[in-house]
């Protein structure tokens, strides 16, 4: 008795996945977009975090730490 409500609840979760496994698959066969949205998704979060960075760059006072290192020939701070 309780092996057929093991198929029944696993039939019914095969359905209430299959679109989720569909869409899934559908994203995987184009790498190409898959790059295109993370491109996108990478340039609005450096846009949103730009303001945000300036202000910490200023706070640490990064310029000047950047160019007494620059000043002292390390160039690996940007």
């Amino acid at each position: 008795m309780i092996f057929r409500y093991k198929l029944v609840v696993a039939d019914i979760l095969v359905e209430w996945i299959r679109p989720i496994r569909t869409e899934a698959s559908r994203l995987l066969s184009d790498p190409g977009y898959l790059e295109d949205v993370l491109e996108a998704g990478a340039s609005k979060a450096l846009e949103i975090a730009a303001p945000t960075m300036e202000l910490v760059r200023q706070r640490i006072g990064y310029d000047r730490i950047a160019k007494e290192l620059k000043r002292e020939g390390i160039h690996g701070l940007q």
